[in-house]
């Protein structure tokens, strides 16, 4: 039943007043009817055929989109402002997941629902934002995936036309939306009584108490479908471009950009196979490996190895550059989950199993894994210095501290996401160097890029053992420095990589 149950998305900047509840100075509101997606308290009639996880990740993917919409409605439309009205989470939890999203700036802000049943929640957060001093209020579901601008007009035009109450009509007997103009204020309490909100009347009991009061209603010309059964996401397919596969299961894109790695390479592709934890619906669905010219016998290995892969191995090529490289391997990928592994990295025991476990956190956009280096495990930890040991265990401290931190990990880390995410973000930058910085900064004007907890990737240290450790980190802090000054990825890498650049990944 539309407006029934709701979901919450990963959208929204949040101050400390916004948290508290800001007041409205805006015209217009909208108001957002949310549920924290809960495992077995969310989209409970999907969880028979999705299970509980997946119907909780459901609502998360649903509202996401909806939050979408409104950050491009409110963009032009500046006098109006959005609201988000929760139930379920705390605001601790609700301020990580709407905490990083930009899109609303300082127009959007939230609060708890208030009220025993839907008919008095409703009629707070209407009377709440007229008593602010709102003079137009349009509060929406966020399960019904086919709203958009064009309706989000429609309604407001209506309203600021004259119109004193305004109802879409949704397919299932229910309404998607419902809009008021300031003059009902003394009715808000009133004109939500006398409706069954379980059964398939709502909207038309709905028109019958609003004419009883006296109060005309304007029903939009756009019949909506709201997503409450298996059958209903279609819809949502349809409306959002998310396909059922990603709603129903993690598969996993293996992406892997490589430059003479033949020392690594067969161990690297080995260990992503037996470290997966296979399922119906989290399983690895192909590796890409894309090559940036290679002179010794990584090709061939990988060759070697995708002839007993029970996975397949695509092989392409492409100029050198991690960034360039990861660019066109993406663009051969087919899943809806995308994970880049350098080629000198192995992947922690059932890895996919954690990553998606961490990408259905409310916030999380993105994650990667701990890092940890090869040398400090045996058998290479007893062929150096106890002091070369410790500059490295130091080194690790200090790149997990980081990524806790500033949320800030490195692509020795591989790191995953949705592909949704990925192309919310424009994916990656082609550049020579800077390319996992700057995926993971603009991931940051989504949501929160995670850490797995306890999972660590082990990546050769052949950079430290090479140069001195305070060297190639300090080099690195450098480069970090000049690009956040201005300075282009493709001017620092000439400088790092010098008359290595048109060779080197």
């Amino acid at each position: 039943m539309a407006l029934i149950t709701f979901g919450l998305g990963s959208f929204g900047y949040i101050t400390y007043l916004a948290l508290m509840g800001e007041s409205s100075t805006k015209k217009n509101v909208i108001i957002l009817f949310t549920r924290y997606p809960i495992p077995r308290k969310t989209k409970t009639r999907l969880i028979p055929t999705l299970g509980t996880t997946a119907a909780a990740n459901t609502q998360l993917l649903m509202t996401n989109h909806m939050l979408d919409i409104l950050g491009k409605f409110l963009k032009w439309k500046e006098d109006c402002q959005l609201v988000v009205q929760y139930h379920g989470g705390t605001k601790q939890q609700m301020a990580y997941w709407l905490g990083r999203k930009t899109m609303f700036e300082k127009t959007l802000t939230f609060r708890e629902q208030e009220g025993s049943n839907l008919g008095e929640r409703l009629s707070n957060a209407a009377h709440t934002q007229f008593e602010q001093g709102a003079q137009n209020i349009l509060i929406i579901g966020s399960d019904i995936p086919g709203i958009d601008e064009a309706v989000l007009e429609k309604a407001f035009s209506c309203l600021e036309q004259g119109e004193r109450m305004v109802l879409g009509r949704a397919a299932d007997g229910g309404y998607y939306c419902i809009g008021f103009r300031k003059e009902v204020f003394s009715k808000t309490e009133d004109i939500f009584k006398n409706v069954d909100w379980g059964s398939g009347e709502v909207y038309q009991q709905q028109v019958k108490q609003s004419e009883s009061l006296g109060i005309k209603v304007r029903t939009l010309p756009t019949v909506l479908t709201d997503v409450d059964n298996f059958v209903d996401l279609k819809v949502f397919e349809k409306e959002a471009g998310v396909r059922l596969s990603a709603l129903t299961g993690f598969r996993w894109s293996i992406v892997i950009p490589v430059l003479n790695e033949a020392a690594s390479i067969s161990h690297t592709l080995c260990r992503v196979l037996q470290s997966q934890r296979e399922s119906k619906n989290n399983k690895v669905i192909e590796i890409i490996v894309c090559d940036g010219g290679s002179h010794d016998d990584t090709i061939k290995k990988v060759e070697e190895f995708a002839k007993y892969s029970t996975v397949p191995v695509n092989i392409i090529h492409s100029q050198p550059g991690r960034g360039f490289q990861l660019y066109n391997a993406t663009a051969h990928a087919s899943g809806d989950y995308l994970l880049f592994l350098h080629g000198d990295t192995l992947l922690p025991k059932n890895f996919n199993e954690s990553a998606a476990e961490l990408l259905v956190v409310p916030g999380i956009v993105a994650g990667a894994f701990h890092f940890e280096l090869d040398a400090l495990k045996p058998p290479k930890c007893h062929m150096i210095s106890w002091f070369f040991k410790l500059k490295l265990r130091i080194l690790v401290w200090l790149t997990n501290w980081r990524c806790y931190n500033a949320e800030l990990p490195y692509g020795d880390q591989a790191l995953f996401m949705s592909r949704r995410s990925f192309d919310a973000v424009g994916g990656w930058d082609k550049v020579y160097l800077m390319e996992d910085y700057i995926l993971v900064k603009k991931l940051h004007t989504l949501g929160h890029v995670g850490l797995v907890p306890g999972e660590s990737v082990v990546t050769s240290a052949r950079r430290w053992e090479k140069n001195e450790v305070y060297k190639v980190t300090a080099l690195n802090s450098l480069i970090c420095l000049a690009y956040n000054m201005g300075i282009s990825p493709n001017t620092l890498a000439r400088w790092y990589y010098g008359r290595q650049l048109k060779t080197s990944g």
